[in-house]
């Protein structure tokens, strides 16, 4: 993970040079609206990894408490990984304000566990012995929805700088399925947030990449396509 945050804070130092050159060629006034135009809508989809610490703390105490009331092992270790899918709508009032609204889907990465019965030995002499074993998981999925506000503060002739948050609600559901005791879900309802500093969008045209570093319940690194559609002269 550090060796993907320093590659992005690369990519973020490289594209302020790159901007400035383009001051200097007469393309952008960093502090003023300088285009002749500006796209009104945008719609992105975004995949990311890693998410916030308190959802992976919450998921574990869940587990726990599953493997305390059915007697489960840890057939695989949970190591914290996440994974999402999002998207999000911005209406852009000027090249520099836009809002909207993001949603996002996390999946973490779960437990699986084992459940073995045994029968008691007869004699003192006696073993153990194992009756049945039966399998189960231990999952946990997130789903959010946020208010967003975007702010796009250096804006190059392909490169553009912009900051984002955003703060919403989060569903977090928590699902155990095991063979002979069926499934047992929790659902919670928490406030979702989102506080991205730094973005990098590239490209000009209608459809652009994007790359972002940020916290929240959006994932920590993102990347992602987005397409800009209504064009609006000033």
């Amino acid at each position: 993970m550090n060796k993907i945050l320093l590659t992005l804070s690369f990519l973020t130092i490289l594209a302020c040079p790159l901007a400035a050159q383009d001051t200097e060629n007469g393309h952008i006034n960093r502090f003023k609206y300088h285009r002749s135009f500006f796209q009104r809508h945008e719609f992105g989809l975004t995949a990311g990894l890693f998410t916030r610490v308190d959802r992976f703390d919450r998921f574990e105490d869940y587990a726990r408490d599953q493997q305390a009331r059915y007697l489960l092992d840890k057939d695989r270790f949970f190591n914290r990984f996440s994974f999402t899918l999002g998207g999000h709508y911005l209406y852009h009032f000027n090249d520099r304000i836009a809002v909207g609204a993001l949603v996002s889907w996390t999946m973490t990465d779960g437990f699986s566990v084992t459940h073995s019965e045994y029968e008691a030995p007869t004699t003192p002499q006696g073993h153990w012995r194992l009756l049945e074993t039966w399998r189960g998981s231990i999952n946990g999925n997130y789903f959010s929805v946020m208010p967003t506000v975007k702010y796009t503060w250096l804006i190059g002739k392909h490169i553009t700088l912009y900051s984002k948050a955003g703060i919403g609600g989060d569903i977090e559901w928590f699902r155990f399925d095991g063979a002979r005791v069926g499934a047992h879900n929790k659902v919670n309802f928490r406030l979702g947030f989102q506080v991205t500093p730094i973005g990098i969008n590239f490209g000009k045209g209608p459809v652009r990449f994007f790359s972002e570093i940020g916290y929240g319940s959006a994932a920590v690194l993102t990347a992602g396509v987005s397409c800009y559609l209504g064009k609006v002269k000033r």
